[in-house]
């Protein structure tokens, strides 16, 4: 009886433990709640691809076949063998 007994009472203790834990590291549920934790503003943040525009533009001047120049605002330049390439930012 004595044995029987001590084992419930450590399944009860187990299973309130485990209960305790579960709203701790349970799922966050809907972002839309009011009850949202003042700690969820401290995640990180949005993690965004570095623009590969180089604002730049063909230039046919004539020394040495075409290049890049300064100045194309949202466009991007490239000279592949003997042709330059240019083309509208994403």
């Amino acid at each position: 009886m004595v044995r029987s007994l001590r084992f419930t009472i450590r399944f009860l203790v187990i299973v309130a433990l485990l209960s305790t834990l579960v709203p701790i590291v349970g799922p966050l549920g809907d972002r839309g709640s009011p009850y949202v934790s003042s700690l969820s503003v401290l995640t990180a943040g949005s993690a965004y691809a570095q623009s590969t525009c180089n604002n730049r533009h063909c230039s046919h001047n004539g020394q040495g076949g075409p290049k890049c120049a300064q100045g194309g605002i949202n466009l991007d330049c490239h000279v592949k063998a003997s042709s330059c390439v240019t083309v509208m930012c994403p």
